[in-house]
């Protein structure tokens, strides 16, 4: 056993010897690493991506404040046409309405003009409720449109600042120098091009931005004239209705004639 022992170490030792002679011996290259050309195009590319985010920042910070601007004036405009549409209905509401309360009899006549007058404050108020609904559903749609852009740019650009220090991560900087650098580079074009892309979205989104929330605004009084249009007929009715009612409760005995 120790034989066979003392055999097979001598055989390993031998094979080693052969394997590796002084003549297969090479020395490494020298290798010097100078990172001076890495760490120059990183910082001019930092530079680039801090500028980029600049401006994509000066774009956004615009949006928000152009629809917080517009809803300024819009809401307050609004707020004027609500309240001069409610001011014009009970204009036309009035003279009908104190006449109507202001009749002394509680006839079956008088009772049914009460609920037909309230009838018709309730169709106007309902419906003009409905035309701000409409108004808001519209200027909701705008605002949303901002949102969605504001959330999906910031989603998109909020973190391009950090494109380059991204690049070193799972690369070893003195070996693979030209995979950071082209890395990172790659990333910054790619980042302008779809910038460059998305910024006529944004233009766009900016200069009719104003116009849209002022067509909404002129919907909105059409609607409102429309309420008022129509239930002008109903008050001339009411006014015939009131005198005819006037009449009756002011006869001993209305239904004489339908007895003769």
């Amino acid at each position: 056993m120790k034989l066979s022992i003392a055999i097979l170490f001598s055989t390993i030792v031998a094979i080693q010897g052969a394997a590796i002679q002084p003549a297969d011996l090479q020395e490494p290259e020298a290798s010097i690493f100078d990172l001076t050309s890495l760490f120059a195009s990183a910082w001019t590319y930092q530079d680039r991506l801090q500028e980029l985010q600049t401006e994509i920042n000066v774009v956004l910070t615009e949006i928000r404040t152009s629809v917080s601007s517009a809803l300024k004036i819009s809401s307050r405009l609004t707020l004027q046409q609500i309240e001069s549409n409610t001011n014009t209905i009970l204009a036309i509401d009035k003279p009908a309405r104190d006449e109507i309360f202001g009749l002394r009899s509680s006839s079956a006549c008088v009772i049914n003009l009460k609920t037909l007058i309230n009838g018709v404050t309730e169709f106007s108020g309902f419906g003009s409720s409905n035309c701000v609904t409409d108004y808001d559903k519209s200027v909701q749609g705008v605002l949303n449109n901002a949102y969605a852009f504001l959330q999906k740019f910031e989603g998109t650009y909020g973190d391009i600042q950090q494109y380059v220090v991204r690049a070193f991560i799972g690369k070893n900087a003195y070996t693979q120098p030209e995979e950071i650098e082209a890395l990172f580079a790659t990333q910054f074009n790619n980042a302008v091009t779809k910038w460059d892309a998305a910024k006529p979205e944004a233009e766009t989104f900016l200069s009719t931005l104003n116009t849209n929330i002022a067509v909404f605004n002129g919907v909105l009084g059409e609607c409102f004239t429309g309420i008022q249009t129509r239930i002008t007929p109903y008050y001339s009715t009411l006014q015939t209705e009131i005198a005819t009612c006037a009449a009756f409760d002011s006869t001993p005995d209305p239904f004489t004639i339908f007895r003769q």
